[in-house]
């Protein structure tokens, strides 16, 4: 005779499933509150400056450029210990992908400065280009490696990383590409930053690596940096390599080289994922 066990009704089988963090409102929020904290001081340091000892001012640059992001991503870390969520991976895909990074985060590199080139430029810059020659050290450590960090965390480790369990991949990439955008105030900056923002999110979807979107992010400074230490200035270089060779053929070469890179990335990248699985 079979008997039937009934359930423990006192034993607690529920097991509580975590929404993922954040929700798209919740992540237009804090790319709004980026905006608007990065056009405040901006706005505030435009009409004060003059007002502050000349050894004030570049470190009030910097605080314009880090404190926002920088407060944001201490929120994020706190409401990622209180969910009790597992750290962030740091680990490396599998196959020979690291190395395409080389040849395609520079040719996106010259694409975004010569549009840079034939557009106006504003006055709010988040590149340091201006520490780039008179402060070769600060600029290492501040946009090289801390504002890359925090970029990647916030952006790509949480935002994204939360976007992408809760909604198709195409609305949570195309969400992230204005989010990280959005810090830079004004339109044609915003405009000029969202292939990078769109590349960045793409690969972090690919990759699932915060090292190789931080590699990514740090390159564009370092490659600012090195073209800066000549007498003048990067986007003059790209603008008389334009005259020279002529536009479209740099252009071009630079998004065919883009284009060819990424292609075989993504495939190595699915390769490496199956040998995983």
């Amino acid at each position: 005779m079979s008997v039937i066990q009934q359930p423990d009704l006192l034993k607690d089988d529920f097991e509580l499933t975590v929404t993922p963090y954040p929700s798209m409102k919740q992540a237009f929020v804090f790319g709004g509150a980026l905006f608007f904290a990065n056009l405040a001081f901006f706005l505030f340091f435009a009409n004060y400056a003059s007002f502050l000892l000349l050894a004030l001012v570049r470190p009030a640059y910097l605080l314009n450029v880090m404190l926002p992001v920088a407060l944001l991503a201490l929120y994020l870390y706190n409401q990622q210990r209180k969910r009790n969520e597992p750290p962030l991976s740091l680990s490396i895909p599998q196959g020979n992908n690291l190395w395409m990074l080389l040849l395609m985060v520079p040719a996106l590199y010259v694409i975004v400065a010569i549009l840079k080139y034939f557009l106006e430029t504003s006055p709010f810059d988040w590149t340091g280009y201006g520490y780039s020659r008179r402060h070769p050290l600060i600029y290492c450590v501040i946009f090289i490696f801390l504002l890359p960090a925090l970029q990647e965390y916030v952006f790509r480790g949480i935002i994204l990383n939360g976007l992408l369990k809760r909604y198709p991949v195409n609305k949570a990439l195309g969400a992230i590409t204005l989010i990280a955008a959005l810090p830079y105030i004004y339109p044609t900056s915003i405009l000029l930053y969202l292939p990078i923002s769109l590349f960045l999110g793409w690969l972090y979807y690919r990759s699932r690596s915060l090292i190789f979107t931080f590699i990514s992010n740090a390159m564009l400074s370092l490659i600012s940096l090195l073209l800066s230490m000549s007498e003048k200035d990067n986007l003059n270089i790209l603008g008389e390599l334009t005259r020279v060779a002529g536009f479209l053929p740099v252009i071009a070469m630079a998004v065919i080289i883009f284009g060819v890179t990424t292609i075989f990335f993504n495939k190595d990248i699915i390769e490496s994922n199956k040998q995983i699985s």
